[in-house]
C-alpha cells in the first residue's frame, strides 16, 4: 500500500429548510453564481426551484440559470456548461439535484478551475489542479429517482 495524505475540507449544512441559507453561503465566494439543475418545469412542479433560486437572488447575487442535465450526463452538455461559465465568469457553482447534476458540476468546476477539457480529465490525460467552489443541494438520495 502507498502512503499518502488526504485533505478534503467540506462544509456541510444539513436539515429541513436549510436551503434558504444558500444565498448567504454562495455570497462568501463572490457575486456571480452558475446555477445548474435538471429540467426547469420539473423542478418548478415539485417546488424545488424557487427554494434555491429565491435565496440566491435575495442575497443580491447575479445568477445564470442552466438546465438540461440528464441521467448519465453527456460530454456535450458538460462542455456547453464550461463554455457558458467561461463567458459568465462565475465565482461559485450551485448544483441542485441528484448524482447526475452534482457529478456533472464537479467536472465543470474542475475544468474551469484547471483550464483543462472535461474529456481529457476523464481519459487521465490532464489533471485537475484546482476547481471553482461548488455548492451541492441534494434533492434526492439516489441518481435518477426524481
Amino acid at each position: 500500500m502507498h502512503s499518502f495524505d488526504y485533505c478534503n475540507p467540506t462544509h456541510i449544512v444539513f436539515g429541513a429548510g436549510r436551503v434558504k441559507e444558500v444565498g448567504e453561503l454562495a455570497k462568501t465566494f463572490g457575486n456571480r453564481v452558475l446555477f445548474v439543475t435538471y429540467d426547469k418545469e420539473q423542478m418548478e412542479s415539485i417546488g424545488f426551484l424557487s427554494k434555491a433560486l429565491d435565496p440566491l437572488k435575495e442575497a443580491g447575487l447575479e445568477v445564470l440559470e442552466c438546465y438540461g442535465v440528464k441521467s448519465n450526463p453527456s460530454l456535450e452538455h458538460g462542455r456547453d456548461l464550461v463554455k457558458k461559465a467561461k463567458e459568465f465568469q462565475p465565482d461559485v457553482l450551485v448544483a441542485m439535484g441528484g448524482g447526475s447534476v452534482i457529478d456533472e458540476c464537479k467536472c465543470v468546476a474542475a475544468s474551469i478551475g484547471s483550464g483543462v477539457d472535461i474529456w481529457e480529465m476523464v481519459r487521465d490525460n490532464a489533471k485537475a489542479t484546482k476547481a471553482l467552489p461548488l455548492i451541492a443541494i441534494s434533492t434526492i438520495p439516489a441518481t435518477s429517482s426524481e
